[in-house]
């Protein structure tokens, strides 16, 4: 998959070759910002997650979350930090109380804004 999107030019963030490419950000600049998106997963099951070897996402560790923001700012100069959480389950509605916590907790840390989401299945 890598491999497609790199040959297609479309980029991407929240995954990567190694454990240092899913942690960082996608870089964009509009209007004079540059703007940092993060990456992060909380969907199980964590054999997706990166590893210094090996190609995956970006698993959501708090304190790992917490720096991957605060380095977003310090070490890519980003003026606006966003980080993307994948998490909750099928069928949940609002998030939970670790997940509102978590998301307080980056707010604190200096994100400007949180997205979480998770894909809804649909009974019809």
């Amino acid at each position: 998959m890598l491999d497609l999107l790199d040959q297609t030019g479309l980029s991407y963030f929240g995954g990567g070759r190694n454990l240092s490419d899913a942690h960082a950000p996608l870089l964009l600049e509009r209007n004079g910002l540059k703007i940092a998106l993060l990456g992060f997963n909380e969907f199980l099951p964590r054999s997706f997650e990166a590893d210094f070897d090996k190609p995956g996402v970006a698993w959501s560790e708090d304190e790992q979350v917490l720096t991957d923001i605060r380095r977003a700012r310090t070490h890519y100069g980003a003026d606006v930090v966003i980080p993307f959480m994948h998490w909750g389950w099928e069928d949940e509605n609002f998030a939970n109380e670790r997940q509102r916590r978590l998301a307080h907790l980056m707010i604190d840390s200096e994100a400007d804004a949180v997205v979480g989401g998770h894909h809804m299945s649909y009974k019809y």
